[in-house]
C-alpha cells in the first residue's frame, strides 16, 4: 500500500511540474492579467515553485525507491527581470503609462517641497 502512495504522490508531482511549465511559457508569450505585479514577478515566483517541486519529486522518488521522473532534468526557465512585461500583456501600455505619471507626480512634489 506504501508503494502505492508514493507513485501516486509522486505522479501527482510530476503532473504539477508539467504544469507549471506550462503556465510560465503562457505567461512569458501572452503575459497575465495581474495589475499589481509585472509579468516578470510572476514568472520568477513559478520558477521557484518549479524548483521547489523538482527538489520534492527527486526526495519522493529516492525515498520510495522509484526513478527519478525526467521532468526533474528538465531545463530551469531563466530568471527574468522583475519589470518585465510580455509584448502580449493587455496591461503593459496600462503600467508604462501609470509608471510614467507616477514619476512625474513624484518630481513635481519634490519640487514643490518646501526646505526647512
Amino acid at each position: 500500500m506504501r508503494e502505492t502512495e508514493g507513485t501516486i504522490k509522486l505522479t501527482i508531482l510530476v503532473k504539477r511540474i508539467r504544469d507549471e511549465y506550462k503556465w510560465w511559457n503562457e505567461i512569458a508569450e501572452h503575459g497575465c492579467s495581474d495589475p499589481y505585479w509585472p509579468d516578470g514577478s510572476n514568472l520568477n515566483l513559478i520558477r521557484n515553485r518549479i524548483l521547489s517541486l523538482r527538489r520534492e519529486a527527486i526526495d519522493r522518488a529516492r525515498e520510495d525507491g522509484a526513478s527519478i521522473p525526467p521532468e526533474a532534468y528538465w531545463s530551469l526557465p531563466p530568471e527574468v527581470p522583475p519589470s518585465f512585461m510580455a509584448k502580449g500583456n493587455p496591461y503593459r501600455r496600462r503600467k508604462e503609462w501609470a509608471d510614467e505619471k507616477v514619476s512625474e507626480i513624484v518630481l513635481r512634489a519634490d519640487m514643490e517641497m518646501s526646505c526647512f
